[in-house]
């Protein structure tokens, strides 16, 4: 049997050699497939293409949203199609305190979230938003790039294994009301105001009379509507993108705090990918944040607050000695807030002085 194998074998041999004499050629191997090049944490695609996932809860028409959607088009475009950027905005990855999670773990390459999204982990970013703590936008942008604010960050970004790309705002924050408006502090004694879940915003509403409740922001509307709450405090730009001028009859300026948006990117990104990379990355959000703080935000607090007059709501402003009254019951709050950290204090020392000097 095995002589038989043989003798075949050397047949088929001859038969081979024969064949290439003739002209006959053997069939090359085929090349094997070229191995995919890729420095992209969040997976396979095209040799030496980045690509990251960037998501966001914000809505798409405010000052945060636009200044995303900018900032996504310049990475690609000054990046030469070298960093492709998957946009998921308006809260289709959760909430803030989901997008947060989905960053600290690394599951997330970049994210927006507002600063309160950081208090259920640190209390560092709380006097951010203490109220009456900035004067306007041109405040918050020279807290926003100070040494002492980034002293803050730096801290973060220690703690949390992230880094910090730049900020953005939606809008100073302002009283809407259904049953009358808000001229000085008495007006809100015994009023049902929905206000964001900090220890400080809600300690503030109680000490200016009001019954601080936390109701879920997609549960405003109907919460107005039903009078469960007799108002809230939010950004003009909120109230006329979320259609809560249908059901409040009275916004009354005080730009009581911001509302930043600010972005990270995850510790595991960081280190995966080349230095210039992020470094384009960073620059592209400090150039949005400009272009932010420059023109965007007065232009969409303008049309925002013109649409809601257009709907029937009725606007004022607290001015003066009104105005005085809300901040001298601020006051205890950050100084409260000061003891909390040597950073934060030196944080609140500068906001004040920029305020007072302006």
């Amino acid at each position: 049997m095995k002589k038989r194998f043989l003798a075949l074998s050397l047949a088929l041999l001859m038969t081979l050699s024969l064949l290439t004499g003739c002209g006959g050629k053997t069939p090359a191997p085929s090349a094997p497939a070229p191995e995919t090049k890729t420095d992209q944490p969040g997976g396979a695609g095209p040799a030496d293409t980045l690509k990251l996932t960037y998501a966001t809860a914000e809505q798409a028409n405010m000052a945060a949203g636009q200044t995303s959607y900018w900032v996504v088009e310049q990475i690609e475009t000054r990046s030469e199609g070298r960093i492709d950027i998957d946009h998921v905005g308006e809260s289709q990855l959760g909430t803030d305190a989901d997008l947060i999670v989905q960053l600290l773990d690394g599951t997330l390459d970049i994210v927006a979230v507002g600063t309160s999204a950081f208090s259920s982990y640190t209390t560092l970013f709380d006097a951010v938003q203490a109220p009456f703590l900035l004067n306007g936008y041109e405040d918050e942008y020279k807290l926003f790039t100070s040494e002492e604010f980034l002293s803050i960050v730096a801290e973060v970004e220690e703690m949390f294994d992230i880094k910090f790309l730049g900020f953005a705002e939606n809008g100073f924050r302002q009283f809407a009301t259904v049953t009358r408006p808000i001229t000085c502090v008495a007006d809100l004694k015994g009023l049902k105001m929905r206000v964001i879940n900090t220890n400080m915003l809600t300690s503030y509403m109680s000490a200016l009379g009001a019954n601080p409740t936390t109701l879920a922001y997609t549960e405003i509307y109907s919460g107005l509507q039903n009078k469960v709450i007799d108002g809230e405090e939010i950004n003009i730009s909120s109230c006329a993108s979320q259609k809560h001028y249908d059901v409040v009859k009275y916004i009354s300026v005080a730009d009581m705090y911001c509302f930043p948006a600010t972005y990270w990117m995850s510790g595991k990104t960081y280190r995966a990918i080349p230095e210039e990379n992020f470094n384009l990355i960073k620059q592209c959000f400090m150039d949005g944040a400009e272009r932010c703080f420059d023109t965007l935000l007065y232009e969409l607090d303008d049309a925002f607050l013109q649409e809601c007059i257009d709907a029937g709501v009725a606007v004022n402003y607290i001015e003066g000695a009104a105005l005085k009254e809300f901040q001298d019951i601020a006051e205890p709050f950050l100084s409260e807030a000061r003891e909390s950290d040597p950073k934060v204090a030196a944080m609140i020392d500068y906001a004040l002085s920029i305020r007072d000097a302006g």
